[in-house]
This record gives structure tokens, C-alpha cells and sequence, in this order.
């Protein structure tokens, strides 16, 4: 019993001291344990003990922790490395090796473990103590290389964020994600294409869509681009005064973007140079898209479902937000072209004649697919601005613009065309059914209609002045030559626009003109 008891007492005294000879990973810190709290027995080498030049956390020095070695109490030191080469800072997770005597301890797994020589500190009751260095510290003894690289990498960091910045400003579009819109800033001649429906508020300078100017006075435009049609481009446009200016923290205050935030978007605010447009794009949801998307089988708009984590600035978050898909780059969209001559010298010659109150009538012609719809819509919303008003002479039964099919009629349009014409359907003015979409088998009904229909507008002393667009059916085989020729002798226009294919089969036999 004797012998046994000597033993037990033999093995509780080598659990008293750790022999720190033995420690074996010299060249990182080293934590010294003990299982009793008496350390009346335990003598710490010299090498091992706490120095007083500790560095100052938050410019302020803790006497009680400079001074915590010297207490004859149980604490956890982490001693300076004897290689001089070596990092001051220890992180668990590199070296299984060091604190074996620790495997009873546990920590929670969702942080990380390390330690660090700027800290000491002392347990009470129990020796599982964890010491975290949230940032990398300066010991005392490291030559002042440290500093500088620190310094170094810190410039580093701030050149290339700098950079990056840069680069962001140097493209011509940028967009900025916020809670439910997209603010977008556009260079100078910038321009994107879509495909979805959007809704359009230009907070600074101005866009062209379809032909027609929106600035900050105009109130939120809804734009369409379906599937199935040519994309709709969104242009910055120079076509507006700079003093026309609205106030744009007005409207970036109700998006929660205010001027004394310090981010990308109001940097750029503040610096923003004449040229630039500001527009906040929103997706579109109303009664005709809801109809759409319950009871057409055929998708028009894409549905963009959740994607992983993008930046505020990134492309693919601003088409989640706007439910549209976005081509920065045009070569990856079929973009809506239209002839600029349409909107310049057609649309001054049209503008022209109305000034001076005369008979101011345009008829658009060609066969199928040429663009005769797009055109139509490019040019009235090219006169809009200036006319206010413009009357839509539709003689298409095959594919009315604002009617059922079946129908020829003439409307008065006072808002623009922004879409396909399952967008703007309306009352028309006036409006005549001849009961079938194909002419050839009711040509008759067809020329009384459109003569009822001349008879009826020329009557009307006030929409007989405003400006009058044609548009007509894409039949220019056969008789159909004859059907132009005699719907140019009826209403007698004051201008002719034929779109020519490149497909002959698409065109007419010869060249139109209004005087037949």
C-alpha cells in the first residue's frame, strides 16, 4: 500500500509540471499549462516570461496585464518565439502539434483559434482560455520591415481599388442596384438593348426610345420589348437643354440615396459632367402583362429567378431586379434599326407643312417584314414633341395597330408607341369592320372603306391639320400593286415612304409616288 500510494504521489507531481525541455515546436509560441491552480512548485523558464514592452491596444496600456506574470496565480503565457524569423502570431488550425495537453478542451466550432504575443490573459477557477488577435500586431524585437510591408500592402489594397474604380467609371454604362429599381448613369451616345418590359424615369438629361425623346419633365414611361421581337434600344440623347435640369436628389431621396451617403453612385452624382444621363429603370407589372403571363401560352417576358450573390453594380442583380435581360454590348441582340432619315428629314418636312396648316400626310409602304409598323412608330414618335398630337390612319386589316383585326380605322395618338401593338390598343376615332383580314377576297368593301374612312377625316376641321400617318398592308404580289396605287389616289399624301427588302419577292414591281 505503502508502494502504491508513493507511486500515485509520483504521478500526480509529474502532472504538476509540464516539462518545457520536452516542448518540441521551439520556434512558435508556446502555452504552458498546468491542472492545479497551485504554481507554488512550477518555476517558468526566464525565455518564457511575459515582457513589459507590450504594445498599446486602443493607445492605452493595461498595468494588469504588463504586470500578470509576476502574480503567483495560474495564467496561460504565450511566450516570444526563440526563432527571430519566425511570426509572433500562432493560428491552430497550421500546427496540431503545440498545447497537447489541451485535447479536453473545446471551443466552439464557428470561430477560429489563435493567439497572439500583444495578449495576456489570466483564468480564474478553469485554464481553458482562448486568447484572439482580431488584427495582426507588432512585436517587440521585429525589425521595422514589418511596417513597411504592412504600409506596402496597405497601398497596395487602395491602388487597386482605385484602379478598379476607374476602370467601373470608364465604362460607358453603369448600373447601380437598389431596393426595387436600377439606377442607370450613361456616357455620352451610350446605349443598351433589353428584352422584358421596363418602366423608364430619366432623373438627368435625356434618352431616346422608339424615336422619342423622354427628359426628366416627362413622367415615367412604360416600355415594351417582348420576345419574339427586334430588342428595344435605350440611347442617352443630346437632344435637350442642359437648364432643363430636375433636381436628382429629389428623386434618389425616395429611393433611400441621399447626398451626405459616402458610396460609388453619389461620388458620381456629385461629379456628374453635362452629357450624362441618369435613368431609373423599374420592372413593369400591370393589368395587360398580368393577362399576358396567366392566359398566353407563350412566354413574351422573361422571368429571371434568383441568382447567387452579385455586387450592387453587377449586371445580373439588375436583371433580377428588373425581371429584363440587359445587352450592354449590341452585337449580342437583334436591336430595332430604323433609318435616321425617318426621324430627321421626313419628320422636319412633315412638321413644316403643319406649321403652315396645310395637308400634312404621310403614307408608309412595302412589302411583308420590311418594318412598315416599326417605322410608323418611330416617325409619330418623332412628332410628338412638337405636334402634341398625331392621327394614325391604319389601313392594315391583317395587323391593326390600335383595333381588332378586321378592322381599318383612324385614332388619335397622344402618348408614344413603345411597344408592339398589343401594347397600345385603343378607341379609335373612327373605325369600319370589313369582315375579313384577307383584302383580295373583299377588295370592294375594302377601297369603300378606305374611302369612308378619307371622307370622314378630311371632314374634321381640327384633326385634318394635325399631322397624319399611313399605315398599309404588306400585299405586293399581283393585285396588290393595284390596291397601293389606288389607296395613294384616295387619300392623296403629302409624302410617300417605300421600305425596300432584299428579297424582290417582299417588294412591288416598281417604284411609288404620290402622284398617281
Amino acid at each position: 500500500s505503502d508502494g502504491s500510494a508513493e507511486a500515485r504521489l509520483t504521478t500526480d507531481t509529474n502532472k504538476k509540471h509540464q516539462d518545457i525541455s520536452k516542448q518540441k515546436t521551439i520556434g512558435a509560441p508556446v502555452i504552458v499549462e498546468t491542472l492545479s491552480e497551485d504554481l507554488s512548485l512550477l518555476s517558468i523558464p526566464e525565455v518564457f516570461k511575459q515582457r513589459e514592452q507590450t504594445r498599446a491596444k486602443n493607445n492605452v496600456f493595461d498595468s494588469s496585464e504588463l504586470h500578470m506574470s509576476s502574480m503567483s496565480e495560474a495564467s496561460v503565457i504565450v511566450a516570444e518565439s526563440l526563432n527571430s524569423n519566425s511570426s509572433c502570431s500562432y493560428n491552430q488550425e497550421n500546427d496540431t502539434n503545440v498545447a497537447s495537453s489541451s485535447k479536453n478542451r473545446k471551443l466552439p466550432k464557428d470561430k477560429k483559434q489563435s493567439y497572439d504575443c500583444d495578449t495576456l490573459t489570466s483564468p480564474g477557477k478553469h485554464l481553458a482560455s482562448i486568447i484572439k488577435a482580431k488584427k495582426p500586431n507588432i512585436c517587440e524585437g521585429n525589425s521595422g520591415s514589418d511596417v513597411d510591408n504592412i504600409q506596402d500592402n496597405t497601398l497596395k489594397m487602395e491602388a487597386s481599388s482605385c484602379k478598379e474604380t476607374l476602370l467601373i467609371n470608364q465604362q460607358p454604362i453603369r448600373f447601380y442596384c437598389l431596393q426595387n429599381k436600377v439606377a442607370v448613369v450613361m456616357s455620352k451616345d451610350a446605349q443598351f438593348c433589353f428584352t422584358g418590359k421596363l418602366v423608364a424615369q430619366v432623373i438627368y438629361g435625356a434618352i431616346e426610345v422608339y424615336g422619342y425623346v423622354i427628359t426628366a419633365q416627362n413622367n415615367p414611361m412604360e416600355i415594351y420589348s417582348p420576345r419574339g421581337y427586334s430588342n428595344v434600344s435605350i440611347k442617352a440623347s443630346e437632344k435637350f437643354s442642359q437648364n432643363v435640369g430636375s433636381d436628382i436628389w429629389v428623386f434618389l431621396s425616395k429611393e433611400g440615396i441621399y447626398q451626405n451617403q459616402e458610396n460609388r453612385l453619389v461620388d458620381e452624382i456629385k461629379q456628374i459632367k453635362p452629357g450624362v444621363t441618369i435613368v431609373l429603370l423599374s420592372n413593369l407589372e400591370n393589368k395587360l402583362t398580368r393577362f399576358l403571363h396567366v392566359f398566353y401560352p407563350f412566354k413574351l417576358f422573361p422571368e429571371i429567378k434568383n441568382v447567387p450573390y452579385h455586387s450592387w453594380i453587377d449586371t445580373k442583380r439588375a436583371e433580377r431586379i428588373l425581371q429584363s435581360n440587359l445587352y450592354v454590348d449590341n452585337h449580342a441582340c437583334k436591336e430595332i434599326i430604323v433609318d435616321p432619315r425617318v426621324a430627321q428629314e421626313v419628320a422636319d418636312k412633315i412638321l413644316t407643312r403643319w406649321n403652315a396648316n396645310e395637308w400634312s400626310c404621310t403614307l408608309i409602304a412595302g412589302g411583308k417584314s420590311v418594318g412598315k409598323s416599326t417605322t410608323m412608330r418611330y416617325l409619330i414618335n418623332s412628332l410628338l414633341p412638337v405636334s402634341k398630337m398625331v392621327v394614325l390612319l391604319d389601313v392594315d386589316p391583317g395587323q391593326t395597330e390600335c383595333t381588332p383585326a378586321g378592322c381599318i380605322s383612324y385614332s388619335l395618338i397622344e402618348q408614344p408607341l413603345m411597344g408592339p401593338n398589343f401594347t397600345h390598343l385603343k378607341t379609335p376615332v373612327f373605325q369600319v369592320y370589313i369582315g375579313d383580314v384577307n383584302v383580295s377576297r373583299c377588295i370592294t368593301r375594302y377601297i369603300e372603306s378606305i374611302k369612308m374612312l378619307v371622307d370622314k377625316l378630311s371632314s374634321c376641321p381640327i384633326l385634318s391639320r394635325l399631322p397624319i400617318v399611313i399605315n398599309t398592308m404588306g400585299f405586293s404580289q399581283g393585285i396588290g400593286w393595284d390596291i397601293i396605287l389606288f389607296t395613294i389616289k384616295l387619300i392623296r399624301p403629302s409624302f410617300v415612304v417605300q421600305i425596300m427588302s432584299e428579297k424582290p419577292k417582299n417588294n412591288y414591281i416598281g417604284y411609288l409616288s404620290k402622284e398617281v
